[in-house]
């Protein structure tokens, strides 16, 4: 039997094979985090391409997420297919994410809750920089995917797709934060802000509500347990 060279196709056969395509988002976050199990890793047997990652984008189609650079994990393009079509966008980056076996660092999700799936790349390994992803949003009138400062400015961040929010969560010297917001076209809004801590440990509840570009804070309340 002959030893075969993995190309792209083929690697999208053989995840269709295996029945590894379809990705199941966790219902609380409507997030999935690659790894070994729809993630096909070429450790140098294709030029330039690292890994390549497959995920169910509903009504029979795939996308494949394709990590292209230098070993082990530089990458510098990611190239996008659907179906094991042509490519339909190249996207040029500067990432180091993990791509083992057990961990990819790509994260797909909708992530504006347009009910379209969007994904994100990590910049370095685990805990290494303070804003971690870099985050891509597809938008179906361009049938393309646009990087998002927005998302980017937040630093780490969870979505919460029952509620329609953005979780963003940091701290302080004296306090600990819960920030969830809401998008507004391309822009996100403070909706609302848990605080914890300080002098007295306590955890307030904040709301804010808006006139426009006008944020006011409502009056806090004691956080619900």
């Amino acid at each position: 039997m002959s030893r075969r060279r993995p190309t792209l196709r083929h690697g999208l056969h053989l995840l269709g094979a295996l029945g590894l395509t379809c990705v199941e988002a966790d219902t609380s976050f409507g997030a999935v985090s690659l790894d070994g199990s729809n993630c096909i890793l070429f450790a140098g047997q294709v030029k330039r391409e690292l890994a390549v990652c497959v995920v169910w984008e509903g009504e029979g189609s795939t996308l494949s997420i394709s990590l292209v650079g230098r070993a082990p994990n530089q990458v510098d393009t990611i190239i996008l297919r659907r179906n094991g079509a042509d490519p339909f966008q190249t996207l040029h980056v500067a990432a180091r994410p993990p791509i083992t076996r057990s961990d990819v660092g790509l994260l797909y999700s909708d992530m504006n809750f347009d009910g379209k799936g969007d994904f994100a790349i990590m910049r370095r390994g685990h805990g290494a920089v303070r804003k971690p992803f870099l985050y891509f949003l597809y938008d179906p009138k361009l049938d393309r995917y646009v990087r998002s400062s927005v998302l980017e400015g937040l630093g780490t961040v969870a979505f919460d797709a029952s509620a329609r929010v953005v979780i963003n969560r940091w701290r302080d010297k004296a306090y600990r934060y819960k920030d969830s917001f809401k998008w507004v076209g391309n822009r996100l809004r403070l909706h609302e802000r848990e605080r914890s801590g300080g002098p007295k440990r306590r955890c307030v509840h904040i709301a804010y509500e808006w006139r426009g570009r006008k944020r006011t804070a409502l009056e806090p309340r004691p956080c619900k347990r």
